[in-house]
């Protein structure tokens, strides 16, 4: 869960990923004073409600389509991913997770400094293993853990596997649907990468040097 200033900034990083930060900040500032909280109290428990109050104002900067995807973004702030001994886990049940996964490995790549080209490597492993989670498979979870100066990346989902892995890794595969460019994207840009995969299901396991 996220608490106090961080919990405004985090909101505030979402939304300039979409607009002008003048009108970024201008938006959530007029969001926050409606709901009569302070920025530096704000809280994930305010999450629910600020969003709310984003609904309306996006409309002004955003088609209906982006301002949905965004305040999904932003929910997922409010109920965050479950956090076990250090490791950082996202559900993922449909495409709506994959900003949920990209949203929550970027805080986290915040907290732990990364450099920017390595955080960019990170929000794209982990997008590109949810979204092909979320599209060819029944659902998984995707583990974050960050040891000796490395994010590990451990993506495992439920079925059905994939047949041509080794076209795939090799190249020789083009996908309409994206599946093997992402795939061959993710090895290519981690440090470390090993993939087992069987009609029980897919693993991805992938470090990158923070």
């Amino acid at each position: 869960m996220l608490a106090g200033h961080s919990t405004f900034d985090h909101v505030l990083r979402e939304l300039e990923t979409h607009l002008s930060p003048i009108n970024a900040r201008g938006a959530l500032e007029r969001a926050v004073a409606r709901m009569g909280v302070r920025p530096t109290a704000m809280t994930s428990a305010h999450v629910p409600g600020l969003v709310r109050e984003l609904r309306v104002a996006l409309r002004l900067f955003l088609d209906p389509k982006v301002t949905s995807q965004v305040l999904q973004a932003i929910e997922s702030l409010g109920s965050g991913p479950v956090s076990r001994g250090g490791t950082i886990r996202i559900e993922i049940r449909g495409e709506p997770d994959v900003l949920a996964a990209r949203t929550a490995a970027r805080n986290l790549c915040d907290t732990l400094g990364a450099r920017s080209f390595a955080a960019q490597k990170i929000l794209t492993i982990v997008s590109e293993l949810a979204r092909n989670m979320a599209s060819y498979s029944i659902g998984g979870i995707i583990d974050l853990r960050s040891h000796d100066h490395r994010l590990h990346i451990d993506a495992r989902d439920r079925g059905p596997g994939i047949t041509n892995l080794d076209d795939i890794l090799g190249g020789r595969y083009r996908s309409r649907t994206g599946l093997g460019l992402g795939i061959l994207g993710v090895k290519r840009l981690g440090e470390r990468f090993v993939i087992t995969t069987s009609p029980q299901g897919t693993e991805v396991l992938v470090e990158v040097r923070l």
